[in-house]
């Protein structure tokens, strides 16, 4: 029976690895029978999963993509370095070349994956401040974070709709169910706050709906998308909608 390969990709998030594939965990159950996804699911439209119970291998169905050794190796020894800048002192260049190192002699095909440092540096110092209790408040909004285990949902989806950076920065939340509102429904309200968006961003402008089904019922509204604008993005959506 094969033994799965474990990496943890954050400290709440763990992802398995096994024949060159890479997995994220989609549930447990109360046997402990773990269900994992090819992490090509979305970009590759694999239906590739495993099954998995104490960490031993039960059920292998074929994938739709390929397996990438070169890309799982990197993530290994990314997550390698993560923990290593948590656990030592060391300068994250050290660290960074010892384990990245090795992997620049074996081809193209590991290179050509491989971050550079100055992509992950930045990363790493984070981890290390978290870490240690004294991360800092980012500067602006360019330098606000956002995890993946920090918008994932119970049914898998990203809360996470939009993140663009292309000019001034966006950030558009939303839930499965509140796209298809947003699909189905009537009536909606929109509205825009300012003391309650966080302070990098200029405006939280929120879209609700309206959920009751005809005009004799009371009015009940909630709140379907949410987006952090900065001032020049929230003129342009005012002009849009003629505000």
């Amino acid at each position: 029976m094969d033994v799965l390969e474990i990496i943890q990709i954050s400290k709440k998030k763990d992802s398995a690895i096994l024949y060159g594939n890479q997995y994220r965990l989609h549930r447990a159950n109360k046997q402990n029978i773990c269900s994992w996804l090819c992490i090509k699911e979305r970009s590759s439209n694999c239906r590739g999963t495993l099954k998995s119970k104490d960490g031993k291998v039960l059920h292998v169905p074929s994938h739709v993509c390929i397996p990438d050794a070169a890309a799982t190796e990197v993530a290994k020894k990314l997550c390698m370095i993560k923990k290593c800048f948590r656990e030592e002192e060391q300068s994250v260049s050290r660290i960074y070349l010892q384990e990245m190192g090795p992997l620049f002699n074996r081809g193209y095909d590991y290179v050509e994956n491989i971050p550079t440092l100055p992509a992950v540096r930045a990363q790493l110092y984070r981890v290390r401040r978290k870490e240690q209790g004294t991360a800092v408040e980012p500067k602006s909004s360019q330098d606000i974070e956002i995890m993946d285990d920090d918008v994932i949902m119970e049914d898998d989806s990203s809360f996470l709709l939009a993140d663009d950076d292309s000019g001034s920065r966006i950030l558009v939340f939303d839930s499965t169910k509140g796209r298809g509102i947003l699909k189905t429904g009537q009536n909606f309200f929109m509205d825009g706050t300012f003391k309650s968006c966080c302070m990098r961003f200029y405006q939280l402008y929120t879209i609700h709906a309206d959920l009751s089904k005809n005009v004799e019922e009371d009015t009940t509204t909630v709140p379907i998308i949410s987006l952090c604008l900065l001032e020049k993005i929230v003129k342009y959506i005012q002009n849009f909608l003629q505000f």
